[in-house]
């Protein structure tokens, strides 16, 4: 945490340590020596800080913060609440620090250029602190909403929409599944009203539907404050796969006890459904506008962006979410021997294939497409390649490829082979590794052409590497 008032930052210490773990707090009063975008530099580059919040009553050196914060929040959140937003408030900023608030507007556009997440008041920025501090982030906007009163759910879907998330559409085998777990009487949808039966052994089976829907990213459980203790031991062992959850407990301040074992046991707790939707908002947005400016970076480490097959112009690039119409045509064009060796089992473009393979995460995986652009015609797409990264072995990535059979033949795959191993020496992995089916002669050539080596062979499969190192 930086703070520019000291007595602020140690009445936030004394409450709030009891629920974060606060690896630093900077206090930077007049700023004689440094200032905000000095610890704000050091403190991105600490591995050990997951979430950077900051109290500012002003900012000096305003481009050099624009660029350095760009650069923090790309590794990790950085919550501000900047204080002197009104008239009268810029003056008590002078009068408490003699700084100058500058003006909001400025502010505003600045932190947003810079990747910032900016706070509205105090309340707010330390729900976005818990909730980023302890939870992954969401990888979409896809919400199960459990709980015990039908208004508090409509309460959390109103703020979900006005933040540009969604109630999550569970596929109809997981609805089935919903009528094991409900009451006769209860309606099979989401919101899910548990009613006054929901008990601690219902959330754990409902979330355990939702961690298997390709739907649900994250989930909110909103819970009696009366019996909220008896939650935390069973919510705490929960596999949610990585999907967040938070909590509202309304009135939580008179069952602080239980509210302070829910948060240890790593659950944000809200007093409001408004204030769990938006915090899930605020996480979501993130999360897109770091794998935006992720992918941005790689893309830049093309190097051969264009070219020409059969006259005709392509281009490389990285795939995005917006590709799915094109990913399932360029399935479609593919013969059933093209998609065997690849997949190495029959495939076809169903929609959920089509969120996983164009909604990448680019932390994980880099898909690059060949695009060719047709007179009078939409686009269309001629290859994919992919490194995915292994992460049971640091430093080393997966590659697969394939190119549509009316475009095979035209050194496509070449190129497009040769783009990504450039591209997995700019992110620094050491090993590229590929297996292909030993009937799979015009990829085995490819990869003899791009110096892999061959590393193991059984009767039907061929592994390959190449060390980058």
């Amino acid at each position: 945490m930086i703070a520019q008032a000291g007595v602020y930052a140690a009445g936030i210490l004394t409450g709030l340590s009891n629920v974060l773990d606060f690896g630093i707090v900077a206090t930077i009063g007049n700023k004689m020596d440094i200032n905000e975008t000095d610890i704000l530099e050091y403190l991105s580059d600490d591995d050990n800080i997951q979430v950077i919040v900051m109290y500012m009553d002003d900012i000096r050196s305003g481009k050099r913060f624009v660029e350095v914060a760009s650069r923090a929040s790309v590794r990790k959140p950085v919550i501000v609440l900047k204080s002197g937003r009104t008239e009268a408030g810029k003056k008590a900023v002078s009068s408490h620090t003699a700084s100058l608030a500058g003006n909001d507007e400025v502010n505003s556009a600045a932190f947003k250029q810079s990747g910032i997440i900016r706070a509205r008041d105090n309340e707010h920025l330390f729900a976005l602190s818990r909730a980023f501090s302890k939870q992954p982030i969401p990888k979409g906007n896809g919400v199960m909403v459990i709980t015990y009163t039908g208004s508090l759910g409509v309460a959390a879907t109103d703020m979900l929409y006005l933040s540009d998330m969604r109630l999550a559409t569970l596929e109809p085998y997981f609805q089935k599944r919903l009528k094991n777990v409900l009451p006769d009487y209860a309606n099979i949808a989401n919101p899910i009203d548990c009613s006054f039966t929901m008990n601690p052994q219902q959330v754990k089976n409902l979330i355990e539907i939702g961690a298997e829907s390709n739907d649900v990213h994250s989930y909110i459980v909103i819970i009696q404050g009366e019996i909220l203790g008896s939650f935390v031991d069973v919510m705490k062992d929960i596999d949610y796969k990585d999907k967040p959850v938070v909590c509202c407990v309304v009135c939580k301040e008179f069952m602080i006890d239980e509210v302070v074992k829910m948060e240890r046991a790593g659950i944000p707790v809200y007093s409001t459904a408004e204030m769990a939707a938006e915090v899930l908002g605020e996480m979501y947005h993130y999360g897109v506008r770091r794998r935006s400016a992720i992918s941005d970076s790689i893309a830049r480490h093309l190097t051969k962006d264009t070219l020409s097959v059969d006259n005709m112009p392509v281009r490389l690039r990285l795939i995005n979410q917006k590709d799915i119409g094109l990913w399932a045509e360029f399935v479609n064009s593919c013969s059933a021997k093209s998609l065997w060796l690849r997949f190495l089992s029959p495939f076809s473009p169903t929609p959920e294939r089509a969120q996983r393979f164009c909604n990448v995460n680019p932390e994980e995986e880099i898909a690059v497409v060949a695009e060719m652009s047709m007179p009078d015609q939409h686009n269309k797409l001629l290859g994919i390649a992919r490194l995915i990264k292994n992460n049971r072995c640091e430093g080393e990535v997966e590659y697969a490829i394939i190119v549509s059979d009316p475009w095979q033949k035209k050194s496509l795959g070449y190129v497009l082979s040769e783009q990504c191993i450039e591209l997995a020496r700019q992110e620094g992995y050491k090993t590229i590794r590929a297996e292909t089916l030993q009937e799979n002669y015009a990829m085995i050539r490819i990869f003899r052409r791009c110096d892999f080596g061959f590393d193991t062979k059984d009767e039907n499969m061929l592994s390959m590497s190449l060390d980058l190192s």
